[in-house]
């Protein structure tokens, strides 16, 4: 379409000039514009809806199809109750906005999780009683409300009461793929039994339903159409294993399993998985490390294995011939074990243990490493064992010096009582939001450049933890040359110009390394000639 412009000359005159619209819109398929608008932030989404009708259209499914309402698990005090108590009634306002609105199909995706205060004292707090209905209206709003979702995909629920009414719910759900459950009281034992691809049932304490009833076979997923299993709910496991009986699992790629506590049923159980992929076991049963060396396993179970996740003392049982190109070690057995397998020690953990791993019919690729005080002889076993080893994570061990405490009386805490009475009104909901929710500010990000150093310095922390990144940096122990992920996860905070420099010697040294994690929950990722520090916009650019 052709739109008549004016332009305005230098000398103030004006210009009608006839100029062609870049049909900007129709040079790529609607589908390229969409994947390109799934990269962009909420902010970002939120900015291109208000350009235009056409953008509006394409950006509103995106805002949609993900909701989560999660109150966290945090007690509440004089300090907070009322912001708490505000986001419980926006969120409630926003589940009946929702379920009226022509978007509820939009959604794809729900994480709902109202879980229970810890509330305090009435004396401290009088009106307190206002959190109480305002989550009993969030709790039932959602339940009511959950069926006309009639396109969601995945559905992760948190701590709530799975009974008759909730389960029937599910068969309304015709296109759920995904679902979980962590620490909900399932109530309800027996109903319609869903075709899932993905099925996770958590719990991080005992469930209150009675002894009697968990004894009970657990019907709620099918295993025919399985892909994802995660059991990781001790109390609910021998439940779902009677449910499912003898029955195959043919397309069960990923398997987690929370609590072992029982080799001749857990070995049943992967001889019906001869699919299985990924296989991770997290806990166990001290008796399981003493009756291992009577076990074998059958070379036609899972013979496709190529993902473990066990402890040190079960790494020898399952690589044999089979194409295991990923390996995470856990360092955490519960104790106490009244006998000790050779070469296990709490604190490190000893090169031997990894010629297990070269029995695998496949070079290792990742390797991750739980909870361990490193050595330069484990890191130079590691580079000499396997030299195509791509990803490298290792989780510190922290060791601290013992420090004596002296605490002296403190005075009584002068108690004050908290009159504050807020009033609830769905239309004023919004009226007083957070500024950062609705900031569209962006700024852009200063970028560093650093240039190599010669060398690393040794830390100046009087930590007794060993300076690894000192070790690898400066060439004492060496890694793979194709590493590309390495990860050092400990509670250890660097300076900037440490940081810096680490990551210049890094790029320099491994030209494939594109991720670094130094700090826990901090990880630096390159793109291009950048690295990009995480949640942050601190850029760094290594200059040679």
């Amino acid at each position: 379409m052709d739109n008549a412009q004016t332009e305005h000359c230098a000398d103030g005159c004006s210009v009608s000039t006839k100029r062609s619209a870049i049909p900007y819109l129709h040079i790529l398929a609607a589908e390229i514009w969409l994947a390109c608008w799934t990269l962009c932030s909420r902010r970002q989404l939120r900015r291109l809806s208000l350009v235009c009708k056409r953008f509006r259209r394409i950006c509103l499914p995106l805002l949609f199809r993900h909701q989560t309402i999660e109150t966290r698990f945090v007690p509440l005090k004089e300090s907070n109750w009322v912001e708490r108590l505000h986001s419980l009634h926006r969120a409630a306002v926003r589940l009946d906005s929702l379920r009226d609105s022509p978007h509820v199909g939009w959604v794809h995706s729900w994480n709902f999780g109202a879980r229970k205060f810890l509330l305090p004292s009435e004396t401290v707090v009088p009106h307190i009683g206002l959190i109480a209905p305002t989550h009993a209206r969030l709790l039932n709003t959602f339940s009511t409300t959950l069926s006309l979702y009639h396109n969601l995909r995945s559905l992760d629920l948190w701590e709530l009461i799975i009974d008759a009414p909730f389960r029937q719910t599910f068969s309304e759900l015709r296109r759920l793929e995904n679902l979980a459950f962590y620490s909900c009281d399932i109530v309800a034992r027996n109903g319609f039994v869903m075709s899932l691809r993905s099925f996770t049932i958590s719990a991080w304490a005992p469930i209150s339903t009675a002894a009697e009833v968990l004894q009970e076979p657990l019907r709620i997923v099918a295993p025919e159409a399985l892909h994802t299993l995660h059991l990781r709910a001790p109390d609910e496991i021998p439940s779902l294993l009677t449910a499912f009986g003898r029955a195959q699992f043919p397309h069960l790629v990923v398997l987690s399993w929370g609590h072992l506590s029982d080799l001749d049923i857990f070995l049943g159980f992967l001889a019906h998985c001869p699919a299985l992929e990924v296989l991770k076991i997290t806990t166990f049963h001290p008796d399981i490390i003493i009756s291992l060396p009577r076990y074998t396993l059958s070379p036609d179970t899972i013979p496709v294995l190529r993902d473990l996740t066990v402890c040190e003392e079960m790494l020898g049982f399952f690589p044999f011939n089979r194409p295991i190109a990923t390996v995470t070690i856990l360092k955490d057995p519960p104790r106490p074990i009244p006998i000790l397998p050779p070469l296990v020690s709490w604190e490190y953990l000893t090169p031997a243990v990894l010629n297990d791993l070269l029995t695998a019919s496949v070079p290792l690729l990742s390797l991750s490493i739980d909870k361990i005080v490193p050595t330069l002889e484990l890191l130079t076993s590691i580079a000499s064992l396997f030299p195509q080893l791509q990803h490298l994570s290792i989780h510190l061990r922290v060791r601290k010096r013992r420090t004596h405490c002296h605490l002296g009386r403190r005075p009584p805490r002068r108690v004050s009582v908290d009159e504050r009475y807020p009033v609830l009104r769905d239309a004023d909901a919004f009226n007083d939001i957070p500024e950062d929710d609705l900031s569209d500010v962006e700024d852009s990000p200063p970028i560093a450049r650093v240039r190599v150093p010669k060398e690393l310095e040794a830390s100046s922390s009087r930590s007794l933890q060993p300076d690894i990144l000192s070790w690898i940096c400066n060439g004492a122990a060496p890694l793979p040359q194709g590493i590309q992920v390495l990860r050092l996860i400990w509670n250890q905070h660097f300076s900037p110009a440490r940081e810096h420099a680490v990551i210049a010697m890094l790029s320099y040294r491994y030209p494939h390394l594109r991720e670094l994690e130094m700090e826990r929950l901090i990880l630096w990722a390159r793109k291009g000639a950048l690295w990009r520090k995480s949640d942050t916009d601190s850029y760094l650019e290594v200059v040679l």
